[in-house]
């Protein structure tokens, strides 16, 4: 396969926006008891190490500006990390063989035999959605959707999704041959 044979876009920041929104939302992390229960966690941990260190040598110094500090910026490093989710759009590469997400340096990659379905969903969302069905390692079916930039060639990524979805029915009705008849 070659680099042609892939279609390539970054997911508009709206869409991208808003999808990383929703699922950090889901995950808890713009929840005010979340950051209560991460505070004291650290809370609880640093006052046992304090707890700890002034039983082992009971002449020592505590730095308390340095720790309250420290506890503040570990929050807000977490915070940040989900500001850089919510900023940072997903990079969509599509060929006839696999289909790869990139944000930042971490990817994933569905292989054609995971597959089930793709399809372009144009009901009523602006940007129209690539949505691609897939059976995850222990065979589950996910669902994945990807906001498609208005720039991206329709009728190769039409080409490409017809070429993938008879690639998968051609699979299914091969493993059926060779499952045989039931009974």
């Amino acid at each position: 396969m070659t680099v042609r044979d892939r279609i390539r876009w970054w997911e508009p920041i709206g869409a991208s926006y808003r999808r990383s929104l929703v699922e950090l939302c889901a995950v808890g992390i713009l929840r005010p008891l979340f950051w209560i229960r991460v505070l004291g966690f650290s809370f609880v941990v640093i006052a046992g190490l304090i707890a700890w260190l002034v039983s082992m040598y009971p002449t020592i110094a505590i730095p308390w500006a340095q720790l309250i500090t420290k506890a503040l910026l570990g929050a807000l490093l977490i915070f940040c990390a989900c500001a850089l989710v919510a900023v940072v759009p997903r990079r969509i590469e599509i060929g006839p063989d696999e289909i790869r997400i990139l944000r930042g340096q971490s990817h994933a990659r569905i292989i054609l035999e995971r597959i089930e379905n793709v399809f372009i969903d144009d009901s009523a969302s602006t940007p129209s959605h690539l949505v691609v069905l897939y059976r995850t390692r222990i065979e589950t079916v996910e669902t994945l959707s990807f906001a498609i930039k208005p720039t991206v060639d329709r009728e190769a990524l039409d080409s490409l999704v017809r070429q993938i979805n008879s690639a998968v029915r051609s699979k299914l009705t091969h493993d059926s041959v060779l499952d045989g008849p039931p009974g």
